[in-house]
């Protein structure tokens, strides 16, 4: 059975939400600060709305169940064409968080959301350094903009990141970039 539990939406785009999904079928629930303590799994099997109140946080959450990942596209597709676009946080119920409390799951998926928006960041950045001519350009200059250009790039094909590993890189690039920015103004 698909279910989606939904977190943070005002009670005109749940409404709005939950009647597009309930045309999918797809079965969709409101959540609240209520059931935060309680584990994943347990709030899945829900049958009802809870109480939507969400001050706790203030990103908003979409949770997925019986749904495999090339489902989600069309879904959120349709929500958005409906006028309801979801700009919140995605989560699939799996194996691992099903035990975890919403609470655990929230501030975790959080975590790693903000780290996959400053991954892109830095995606983008190195992307705007393709093609910059640096003949022009003092060996100190350019030796340290090849050097943060590269450890950027090292660190984005690693596929291992951390908040700080990602902002040093965003930090080391950017200012090696303003040593040359003289060629692209």
């Amino acid at each position: 059975m698909k279910r989606i539990l939904l977190y943070g939406l005002d009670e005109a785009d749940a409404d709005k939400t939950q009647i597009i999904l309930d045309n999918l079928g797809i079965a969709a629930y409101i959540i609240g600060d209520d059931v935060l303590d309680e584990r994943l799994d347990k709030v899945f099997d829900a049958q009802e709305d809870f109480d939507g109140r969400h001050q706790e946080f203030s990103s908003r959450f979409m949770l997925f169940d019986g749904m495999k990942a090339e489902e989600l596209l069309p879904v959120l597709h349709r929500l958005s064409v409906d006028g309801e676009e979801f700009d919140g946080v995605k989560i699939m119920l799996n194996e691992t968080n099903s035990g975890w409390t919403l609470r655990r799951l929230f501030n975790e998926t959080y975590k790693e959301h903000e780290l996959a928006k400053r991954v892109l960041v830095l995606h983008e950045l190195v992307q705007s350094c393709i093609g910059i001519n640096l003949t022009d350009t003092d060996s100190k200059s350019r030796n340290e903009f090849r050097t943060s250009l590269i450890s950027a790039f090292n660190l984005l094909t690693s596929g291992s990141y951390t908040k700080d590993g990602v902002d040093k890189a965003i930090h080391d690039l950017s200012e090696s970039m303003k040593g040359v920015r003289k060629l692209y103004n």
